[in-house]
């Protein structure tokens, strides 16, 4: 049913201030802010400053604004702001660049190209977990980017340059992404002042610096490495026009930061949850020990790791790296029978809706079965940490198999115990705030050393 022919209930959100609006409530507690804001309607309007924004707080809202990404692009804050760290990128481009931009990034995605990258994601796992011992204690989220830093690097560039972006990107991504929120939600007079958020334009510019090298140095070369940065280099438009070096740039920055940040993240809180949950724990490990009997996983064997797999999903239903975004308005339209005007702003968070108790009992709960098939099927509809409509995320797959294949990888290796209380770090990617864990040897695995 057309959603403009459905009941919706539409309210405001309290406790807004003069000039600032809600953004006090978004920078202190924008979790629980959220998550509260159904009580108040199916669209709720908010202030960011003085800028109303509508929040779509029902999952059908949201499905039908990604479905209709003409009408509600990529804009707001959330993207005015993200353009200036990864300019016009997959990622953050306005709708009338983004056929171009897909057609011409898609075949480094496809699906066929998937077991050689998963073939450099278990040699680059292996090599990072080569380097624990038991009884070790881990600073999980230092460990995390180690392994997808290493992924995305030999998965991007196989060729040797001066300066390598992943590194560049593991080093500066925190105040990187720590001052884009402060960048997306202040007003412009505050990010005028000289010495505002001077340690986020630092970041930016190291990473541009870095991958502006790297682009030149293949450029330069003219060799076809075989990964794939030569397979954007090479590839062509219909038209038979190619990416220039901008774009190139904007295209590796946006997966730099996409496969290093959010993937890492996503394994750090799946960590701690397996260390939280000792019985989940076991049950990864009997299944890695089942299907891989010692050997490394491989893309064949994702199928098989049916529950490693919903362990995943799960975290990031109770967990998105990206728990919210923003859509800019760019015709006149109506959504749940209310009038928007171009250039208004509307806002999704998929944490929100994962979070909703009537898509998902005990919203709260660590509980990967209930993505079982005979349970999942009304789940499905909020179910959102990768977008969704013509723009959703082109790495899903990727980050999936990536993610996969480090957990299965450490499961079959290692017991993890939990040193600290995890909980949400305030920024535009979730990471936990601060995650420890000690290593616990399992046994000496047939086939690997």
């Amino acid at each position: 049913m057309d959603v403009d022919q459905q009941t919706f209930r539409f309210g405001t959100a309290p406790g807004g201030l003069p000039v600032l609006g809600h953004i006090g409530q978004l920078l202190v507690r924008p979790l629980k802010f959220l998550t509260e804001l159904p009580a108040h309607g199916d669209l709720v309007e908010i202030k960011l400053g003085t800028r109303p924004a509508l929040v779509l707080c029902h999952p059908e809202l949201t499905r039908e604004a990604l479905r209709r990404a003409d009408v509600f692009d990529k804009g707001g804050p959330f993207y005015e702001r993200g353009r200036e760290v990864i300019a016009d990128g997959l990622g953050t481009c306005p709708y009338h660049a983004h056929g171009r931009q897909r057609r011409m990034t898609q075949p480094a995605f496809h699906r066929q190209r998937m077991a050689g990258y998963a073939a450099v994601m278990v040699d680059q796992t292996a090599a990072a977990i080569d380097e624990w011992y038991d009884g070790a204690v881990i600073d999980t989220r230092a460990a995390m980017l180690d392994i997808t830093c290493r992924t995305v690097a030999a998965t991007l560039f196989t060729s040797a340059v001066v300066t390598d972006p992943a590194e560049v990107i593991r080093d500066e991504m925190e105040p990187l992404l720590r001052g884009l929120l402060l960048e997306m939600l202040l007003p412009a007079a505050l990010r005028k002042l000289p010495l505002f958020n001077r340690r986020f334009h630092r970041a930016h510019q190291r990473i541009d610096q870095a991958v502006q090298d790297v682009v030149a140095s293949y450029q330069r070369a003219g060799i076809d490495h075989g990964d794939l940065l030569s397979t954007l280099i090479a590839a062509r438009d219909t038209d038979g026009s190619g990416l220039d070096e901008s774009e190139l740039c904007d295209q590796i920055s946006t997966f730099l930061m996409g496969g290093i940040e959010t993937t890492a993240a996503t394994l750090t809180w799946a960590l701690y949850l397996l260390g939280t949950y000792p019985e989940v724990q076991r049950r990864v490990a009997a299944e890695v020990d089942t299907v891989l009997d010692g050997r490394p996983p491989s893309y064949d064997d994702l199928p098989a790791l049916g529950f490693t797999g919903r362990v995943l999903t799960e975290t990031l239903r109770l967990h998105p790296p990206g728990w919210f975004t923003t859509r800019e308005v760019t015709t006149a339209t109506t959504l749940a029978g209310h009038d928007l005007r171009p250039g208004d702003t509307v806002l999704f968070s998929p944490y929100l809706h994962h979070h909703q108790a009537s898509y998902y009992p005990d919203p709260e709960r660590f509980d990967p079965d209930r993505w079982l098939p005979e349970r999942s099927d009304s789940s499905r509809s909020a179910y959102v940490p990768f977008g969704g409509g013509p723009r959703k995320c082109i790495g899903d797959v990727f980050a999936m198999t990536e993610a996969t294949i480090a957990l299965a990888s450490i499961a079959q290796r290692w017991q993890l115990e939990s040193l600290s209380q995890a909980r949400p770090q305030r920024g535009v990617v979730q990471w936990p705030h601060r995650t420890t864990m000690r290593l616990h040897r399992r046994r000496v695995v047939p086939g690997l050393t």
